[in-house]
């Protein structure tokens, strides 16, 4: 029997709130408030174009999981809080941040919901559905495989022979990355891989199969520890916005939830490990060495239970509000000040433009982790406590709006294209991105990211269509119907 996806979310929030419940009345009581407005913006009573339907659906989820996976572990082990320097928690905190999230989750959704309905037609069938015909990916075939094999490479030859890349150290050189499109790799691949598989030979699609194995590897040799789980994210997030609120059934739905936690607890140990040896000595053979032995570590007794609250903490979103709830730094609203983030952005971008003081992700790192000054490390709050430091009081839940409204409007955009491949890739680009704010908070870094990779499109799209127009191809394959995935 199969369910949608939506049923499968709403049952995981109700199975969550009892078991919140059972452990504390009155925090649960306030799990399931704050749950409402995930449950309300997924379900079927809100009414809209069925193209927004997986929009709504991967907010909510990421809002979830981000804010409101974390209370099921601090709620029996308080002492796992990933700020303990500043303070305890208690029965209290709990419950003002789960109104918090309440608040301002409603008003991300909200903003969201009124960007993607004001004007749509509601009766016109979803385009996500719709395989119309190919464009930029299929005109441009072997010309972008080929691109992003040498990206790739390059991106490799970075991290082994110039030790440009790895997670937490620095390099004066790190600039060079930014001329390379790498966010826009695993989505084109993934496209070619998921959608378009039979258009390619098989020596396309074991070259393709090679490169993305390759950026795995990169990923977990630069110490990230979401290597895995950003393949998976793109996966999931095509079938979304291809399927819309799809149907699966309950074995195959165990068998990929689990299949994701297995990666994500064999990832974390793994690429710590990783990041600390090539910090160190850089790259040599004796990092396999190292990766066996992590992997042994993951029996000893108290070790899994270690790495699931690393998981867990890194989704910092409700860490980060109670941390900004027991305490404030009063240096650090400077720090979060509007202005100061925008001009950060332009010093990020624009050579020689400078601007003196630390990043927010520098601060909250030395402010609330306590990490010296002189450690490249980035700390992050989650964008709900980040807005409310940017934004005091009732403005911050205006900017909550803004943002909703934001990606709203990026998602109508992305819809306005025709072709099939610039509508799928521009919406999965967007949708890392909105997930990537809500985990992150650091709107400098977020809004670089963003900038760069609408550069990026922009550039690479032109050079494909420069390229494409000097050397026309006799075969239309743009024409050929598509189908079903």
């Amino acid at each position: 029997m199969k369910f949608r996806i939506s049923w499968y979310f709403h049952f995981a929030l109700f199975v969550c709130s009892f078991y919140i419940f059972a452990i504390d009345i009155q925090i649960g009581i306030a799990y399931f408030i704050a749950i409402l407005p995930l449950f309300f913006f997924t379900s079927r009573g809100v009414k809209l174009p069925k193209e927004y339907v997986p929009v709504l659906l991967i907010a909510a989820g990421s809002i979830w999981a981000f804010f409101l996976l974390r209370p099921l572990l601090l709620v029996v082990r308080p002492d796992m809080f990933y700020y303990p320097r500043i303070g305890n928690i208690n029965s209290t905190d709990h419950i003002e941040v789960l109104m918090q999230v309440f608040v301002y989750s409603g008003l991300l959704l909200l903003g969201l919901y009124v960007a993607v309905t004001i004007g749509a037609n509601k009766k016109k069938k979803g385009q996500y559905f719709e395989s119309d015909r190919s464009g930029l990916l299929l005109k441009n075939k072997p010309l972008i495989i080929l691109g992003a094999g040498l990206i790739v490479l390059f991106d490799l030859y970075f991290l082994l022979g110039l030790n440009i890349g790895v997670s937490g150290a620095y390099s004066p050189f790190a600039f060079i990355k930014l001329f390379l499109p790498l966010g826009l790799i695993v989505p084109v691949l993934a496209l070619y891989l998921l959608k378009f598989r039979r258009f390619l030979t098989p020596i396309e699609r074991a070259i393709v199969f090679s490169l993305m194995g390759l950026v795995i590897l990169t990923s977990l040799l630069q110490g990230h520890k979401s290597a895995f789980i950003s393949v998976a994210e793109v996966v999931f997030l095509f079938y979304l916005l291809e399927k819309g609120n799809f149907k699966i059934s309950l074995p195959k739905t165990l068998f990929w939830v689990g299949s994701i936690v297995i990666l994500m607890l064999v990832s974390f140990p793994v690429a710590t490990a990783i990041r600390g040896f090539m910090k160190l000595d850089g790259f040599s053979f004796d990092i396999f060495s190292i990766i066996f032995e992590s992997l042994k570590r993951l029996s000893d007794e108290g070790f899994l239970l270690s790495i699931l609250n690393r998981i867990t903490g890194r989704f910092c979103g409700y860490d980060g509000l109670l941390a900004v709830k027991l305490y404030v730094p009063p240096e650090i609203y400077s720090i979060f000040d509007e202005i100061i983030i925008l001009k950060r952005l332009g010093a990020s971008l624009i050579p020689k433009f400078y601007i003196e003081g630390i990043s927010p992700g520098k601060a909250v790192g030395m402010l609330y982790s306590g990490h010296s000054v002189n450690i490249v490390h980035a700390g992050a709050l989650g964008l709900f406590a980040s807005i409310s430091l940017i934004g005091k009081g009732f403005v911050s839940y205006i900017y909550i709006v803004f943002i909703g409204c934001f990606f709203g409007i990026c998602f109508r955009i992305a819809n306005k294209f025709k072709g099939y491949e610039a509508r799928m890739l521009l919406s999965i680009i967007i949708s890392m991105r909105l997930v990537g704010w809500l985990i992150s908070g650091n709107l400098d870094a977020n809004l670089k990211s963003f900038v760069v990779i609408v550069l990026h499109l922009t550039f690479y799209f032109l050079v494909c269509w420069l390229i494409y127009k000097v050397c026309r191809p006799k075969r239309k394959l743009w024409k050929y119907n598509l189908g079903e995935t």
